[in-house]
């Protein structure tokens, strides 16, 4: 058992994930630094409940604060443990370049979305595994 910031734990004591710093890089998404040195892009969209729905709101959402290494909102109201954010996010890239899709790529994704026979899987997921052997 140890204390940490006022905070008793069961488990033995050991480096706990912290987030450092934090900014807004898109509609409900952060980009993370982790107290790793990792940064790490978090899409809040996958926080789920009425607790987080205050975060819809961009006003809301855009000012947090980092507080004992942890991103809060609405004065501590509200708050996610950077294990969580750090599960579901993806590692930031920050020199990768978008590229838009060539127009016969969109239109195979529009016939795929309606259904078109021709742009749907011609194989199941489970045979697809069994023919790689996959099990």
């Amino acid at each position: 058992m140890f204390e940490e910031n006022g905070i008793l734990y069961a488990d033995s004591s050991k480096e706990l994930l912290k987030i450092q710093d934090a900014k807004v890089i898109g509609s409900k998404v952060l980009l993370l630094t982790f107290s790793s040195g990792e940064k790490r892009a978090f899409d809040a969209t996958v926080l789920k409940g009425n607790v987080f729905a205050p975060l819809n709101d961009p006003a809301i959402f855009n000012n947090f604060k980092i507080v004992h290494g942890v991103i809060t909102w609405m004065n501590e109201d509200i708050d996610c443990a950077p294990e969580y954010m750090y599960e579901h996010s993806h590692a930031y890239l920050p020199n990768v370049e978008e590229v838009a899709p060539y127009p016969d790529e969109l239109a195979a994704i529009a016939a795929y979305k309606a259904g078109d026979p021709d742009y749907q899987p011609s194989i199941s997921q489970e045979d697809l595994m069994k023919e790689l052997g996959i099990n």
